[in-house]
């Protein structure tokens, strides 16, 4: 993860777990526990990150601060980012930027 400088993010990150609307063209209702959804800390010097155990699932980035948490859209989109997580495999969920 990095910032719109270009310097790796530092702090904390959460998966908040994506639910799909059952109305076409809405966006998922990302449901979120501070108390109870996984978390790590992004490296500081590289920004990478790392989850693990986590179960199947359609998840989304949310970055938290003692002021709120916000959930990660791709730039120029009102989309929250999605990351499908499968059983026994690893994702790789690329370069995300903050801005």
């Amino acid at each position: 993860m990095v910032e719109s400088t270009g310097k790796p993010f530092a702090g904390t990150l959460y998966l908040g777990r994506a639910v799909k609307a059952s109305q076409a063209g809405v966006p998922p209702l990302i449901a979120f526990s501070e108390a109870s959804d996984p978390q790590t800390q992004v490296d500081q010097a590289t920004g990478s990150f790392e989850f693990t155990g986590l179960p199947p699932g359609t998840y989304s980035p949310i970055v938290w601060s003692p002021t709120g948490g916000t959930v990660l859209h791709p730039a120029g989109s009102s989309e929250p980012i999605s990351i499908e997580v499968h059983a026994g495999q690893v994702t790789d969920a690329g370069t995300i930027r903050i801005r």
